[in-house]
């Protein structure tokens, strides 16, 4: 193959070949580098890098050293130089020119058992192909920034959603799931915005609402208490069946750690609704000869076609009984909870339980308390949003203030009087066309959440400034928006400071939040 396209760098193929066109190596280059054809490209008004002028020695390095094993016959490595474009402008080519540079530099290319090119003509080779891979991420960066403008991932959604309004409610159930590049939910070519999405968000938006301001009143919250001591009420159906445990006399110890078919689920609890409900196990070990015994919390449907997620691990002293207790969202109105030891045998017991002298886990009761939401309403999230406003006393003014309060928050930034005219003038016409305050005012807020300033991540090209840098920081280490003293450093201009970023970033790193990361 002589050429690879209007555009393509033209580069011989293998020798073999060469030889029998009776073609001279010298005459093959010359020909090559005329036949080199470059399509500028203009990207957001700026001028592409310019690669007319190629180093001949770059062909000459590809020609000697690369094209025998990267041809049109060849192609290892699923990889062509034979059809090497020369527009760095476009980021797929500029993906291919990176692959060689780092193969080349890195000295992997070409390979060790090949004759070794003189270190001039690799120099040469990476000066050319380096200085156009920069100079066209110099002119990417001063024209697009450092990243593309991407929205919120789901997760991202719903923890910022929780953060701003300061309630647990779970929305990233209800959108599509996110696309992924090299593995991450959270490159900018994979997260699309459909009308699906759209849709979605709005429901997200008045779900987030809904808690925050109250809603429909929850149902009353109730403490309950479970044994596992009384079968007809069917907390452990296949206890004796499959020999995983024993009943005593104040309790019911439990001897295999197998979540498969575990009979250990609350089932005569299910949640009323969704909400945020508290555990509490009172548990020991038996005979666990002075050793603790550690046990999991799980929260969910247990029956088949249901989903099952992790509380938390925990564990319990070797003979006194000690209360666990924990938090947990219960998406569905099944959801329940499930207690199962940790690091005991798989399996059930051969031979039965009843002469089993093996370590157990030893459970007396548990007990379930909640929608906890239902303990103070409405929830304080209203008067963090509205203020002290009596909705029946109110006025336009009064609904502007909230959204004046709230729209920077929700940014994530300052926010400009002209960016807030389409959210003030949005409310007011609900005001004027006959809508109540509160109703006005949510109006407005659900206008700022479905907003491509609240969804997007956005920052403008060149260096970033604080509030930028805020958001790529807490976006990164807690997948959730700035808190207030993140904001306030960004205000400051502390992010500036290479010492008080430091500091920011410790904290952020010591914040619950940060498991976000981890996981």
């Amino acid at each position: 193959m002589l050429g690879g396209g209007d555009d393509s760098i033209a580069i011989g193929g293998r020798r073999s070949v060469i030889r029998d066109m009776n073609v001279s190596s010298g005459l093959l280059r010359s020909w090559a580098v005329a036949l080199i054809l470059v399509v500028p490209t203009v990207l957001q008004g700026a001028e592409a890098v310019d690669a007319s002028a190629i180093d001949p020695h770059a062909v000459t390095f590809l020609q000697t050293h690369c094209a025998d094993c990267h041809d049109a016959d060849t192609q290892k490595g699923n990889f062509r130089v034979d059809t090497l474009k020369t527009q760095f402008a476009d980021p797929v080519e500029a993906g291919r020119w990176e692959r060689l540079f780092d193969k080349v530099a890195s000295g992997q290319m070409p390979p060790k058992k090949n004759e070794r090119p003189p270190l001039n003509e690799t120099a040469s080779l990476l000066e050319w192909v380096g200085g156009h891979l920069k100079a066209e991420g110099a002119r990417r960066y001063a024209m697009e920034g450092r990243a593309g403008r991407r929205r919120l991932n789901r997760n991202e959604y719903e923890n910022t959603l929780r953060d701003l309004l300061g309630v647990d409610v779970r929305v990233a159930g209800i959108l599509p799931e996110d696309g992924r590049s090299h593995g991450f939910d959270t490159v900018d070519q994979a997260l699309s915005l459909s009308t699906v999405q759209m849709e979605k968000y709005l429901e997200g938006a008045d779900r987030a609402l809904d808690a925050a301001l109250g809603g429909t009143p929850p149902k009353p919250f109730r403490t309950q208490r479970f044994t596992y001591l009384t079968p007809e009420k069917s907390l452990a159906l296949q206890r004796d069946r499959v020999a995983r445990s024993v009943k005593l006399d104040d309790s019911v110890a439990i001897f295999v750690s197998n979540g498969a078919n575990n009979p250990w689920g609350i089932r005569e609890f299910s949640a009323p609704e969704p909400g945020r409900y508290r555990v509490r196990v009172s548990a020991s070990g038996y005979h666990s000869h002075g050793k603790p015994v550690a046990l999991r919390i799980y929260n969910g449907y247990f029956l088949q076609g249901g989903a099952k997620r992790l509380t938390g691990y925990y564990e319990v002293p070797a003979d006194v009984p000690t209360i666990i207790e924990a938090e947990s969202f219960l998406e569905s109105p099944r959801d329940t909870f499930q207690v199962v030891p940790y690091g005991l045998p798989g399996g059930a017991v051969k031979g039965g339980v009843k002469d089993y002298s093996g370590r157990g886990l030893r459970v007396y009761w548990v007990e379930i308390e909640g929608p906890l939401e239902a303990a103070q309403w409405p929830p304080p999230s209203r008067t963090v949003i509205l203020g002290n406003v009596d909705p029946a006393l109110a006025h336009e003014a009064d609904a502007h203030a909230i959204l004046r309060r709230f729209a920077p928050r929700a940014f994530r930034r300052p926010v400009s009087e002209s960016e807030l005219t389409p959210y003030l003038t949005f409310t007011s016409v609900q005001l004027r066309d006959g809508a109540g305050f509160e109703q006005a005012v949510r109006a407005g807020l659900k206008a700022i959440l479905v907003s491509p300033r609240f969804l997007m991540l956005d920052a403008a090209p060149g260096r970033l400034d604080g509030y930028a840098l805020a958001s790529r920081l807490s976006y990164f280490l807690w997948s959730t928006m700035p808190d207030a003293a993140l904001l306030k450093a960004a205000a400051t201009g502390d992010l500036s400071d290479p010492v008080k970023l430091h500091d920011q970033v410790e904290r952020m790193l010591t914040d619950p939040k940060a498991r976000s990361f981890t996981r």
